[in-house]
């Protein structure tokens, strides 16, 4: 195998490693995202939950005190989910970025596989038409002895007539 060939086969090597990197990442990078969207519904559910609880609750029974405690505990619930939402367009935003990189790395590995298969087509192609030449070469040869020991056959027939 030529120098250029084993090096096609290096780079094809590394860029798998770089696309089987890439796809770790988009993995990970899942996986956080979906442990986000969890949390966020947990913040989710919990307002609304609290939000219900309070809404079937007595509101004459409960005293100014209170009501504002729930009111500043559910703005700072709301903050949190608002905060929880920037980091899941964040998540996503990465999510975005890694699976790109993921798919810029299959691009590049399947690149070098085309490459190395057209080498390999071209290499084959010349090995076929040396062969070829080969053939046709000493099918020549043979055919130029057969004339010549035919000649000699009729010149030796000559000679004894």
């Amino acid at each position: 195998m030529t120098q250029a060939l084993r090096s096609l086969q290096l780079a094809i090597e590394m860029a798998t490693r770089a696309r089987d990197e890439a796809d770790q990442a988009l993995q990970h990078a899942l996986r956080v995202l979906q442990n986000a969207q969890a949390q966020m519904a947990q913040l989710s559910g919990y307002a609304d939950e609290t939000d219900l609880r309070w809404a079937t609750a007595n509101a004459s029974a409960l005293n100014g005190e209170l009501m504002m405690h729930h009111r500043n505990f559910m703005g700072r619930l709301r903050e949190a989910i608002q905060m929880q939402e920037n980091v899941l367009r964040n998540l996503e935003r990465q999510v975005d970025a890694a699976r790109q990189r993921r798919v810029q790395r299959e691009i590049k590995l399947k690149s070098f596989e085309q490459l190395l298969e057209k080498r390999l087509r071209e290499r084959a192609v010349l090995a076929a038409r040396r062969e070829q030449k080969q053939m046709d070469e000493f099918a020549g040869q043979m055919h130029a002895r057969q004339v010549m020991a035919r000649r000699m056959r009729e010149e030796s027939i000559g000679e004894n007539r």
